[in-house]
């Protein structure tokens, strides 16, 4: 019979038993990266989210009411850190550069300078509209 979460948890947390850790991350390391992958469609980012949430578990760095069942702990945890991760995300922009002349973008920009380049993408920005007018 399978030892509970809650027993499991607490053998970790009191150094009772030395495979407990290993233990959680097996039985929750594919549920928990389908839930994040589900939450933010993007496995790179599910990956690391299930990961930063096994090191905040074993690091201690939230707290476990034992009167919760731990599986509903896990998930919220996990939930918050995608979240976190969305907030991030939102304020990361990329600039991508075509070429005007069908070429790849090696071809064109691969032997720019960084500082030709960034030159490139301020006279964008410098020349674009602004989406929202005040």
């Amino acid at each position: 019979m399978e030892q509970p979460d809650e027993e499991v948890l607490r053998d970790y947390l009191t150094g009772n038993d030395e495979k407990a850790a290993e233990m959680i991350f097996l039985r929750y390391k594919t549920r928990l990266l389908n839930f994040c992958l589900r939450m933010l469609g993007n496995r790179a980012d599910a990956e690391d989210v299930t990961a930063e949430v096994f090191l905040a578990l074993f690091a201690r760095r939230y707290a476990f009411n034992p009167a919760a069942k731990f599986s509903t702990w896990l998930y919220t945890v996990a939930r918050n850190q995608c979240i976190s991760q969305i907030r991030k995300r939102k304020n990361l922009v990329s600039v991508w550069f075509s070429s005007q002349r069908g070429g790849d973008y090696e071809e064109t920009y691969g032997s720019w300078s960084m500082a030709r380049r960034t030159e490139a993408a301020a006279s964008f920005f410098s020349s674009s509209r602004p989406a929202v007018s005040r």
